[in-house]
């Protein structure tokens, strides 16, 4: 499959890497993986490094700390059998020799009729009008903890039980939050 015909576009980068049970050991290094054009295009990755260096070829290119918790996310997918995951990473960028920050998100789906999984990294550029950093410093710190509760996808009964207050005052966090970003 050649993500090219899915989605082609200079900044959307997508992995796929496969992976099986006995992957957790390896943190995932040994899995095959593939890329797309874009990503592959401004990390200046070889197929031949893809071929060689295999899923590992990701702990050059993410941040270390972001790599690291990477694979402690994928390790969280797989215990818990979540389908999906979202953060924000740092990739390495060749042309400027610097990381640049992006919204990931690790979707896990099992292969039918095998014991593999695939991981589908979508991976699109943080810009200026969606930096979260700007942005979430218009929130106070409870609105930041809904928000960042909300992109996990959890309803607001649901948020409310964690934060020990009402339905309510969540909704109405919500609606401040909407209105200042």
């Amino acid at each position: 499959m050649m993500f090219d015909d899915i989605i082609h576009h200079q900044n959307v980068y997508i992995c796929k890497i496969d992976a099986c049970k006995n992957s957790l050991r390896t943190n995932f290094r040994s899995c095959t993986c593939m890329f797309n054009t874009a990503f592959k295009q401004a990390t200046a990755v070889s197929d031949a490094d893809i071929a060689f260096k295999k899923a590992a070829i990701l702990s050059e290119l993410f941040y270390p700390d972001d790599y690291s918790n990477f694979v402690e996310a994928l390790h969280h997918l797989f215990r818990n059998q979540n389908n999906i995951y979202k953060t924000e990473i740092r990739v390495l960028q060749s042309s400027k020799a610097t990381y640049q920050r992006m919204f990931l998100s690790v979707i896990i789906q099992s292969v039918p009729h095998t014991k593999k999984y695939e991981f589908i990294l979508l991976l699109i550029p943080v810009t200026n009008e969606y930096h979260h950093d700007t942005t979430l410093q218009k929130l106070s710190n409870k609105e930041k903890i809904i928000q960042a509760l909300v992109e996990k996808g959890l309803q607001s009964k649901q948020i409310a039980e964690i934060l020990h207050v009402s339905v309510e005052t969540v909704k109405t966090h919500r609606r401040n939050i909407k209105r200042k970003l």
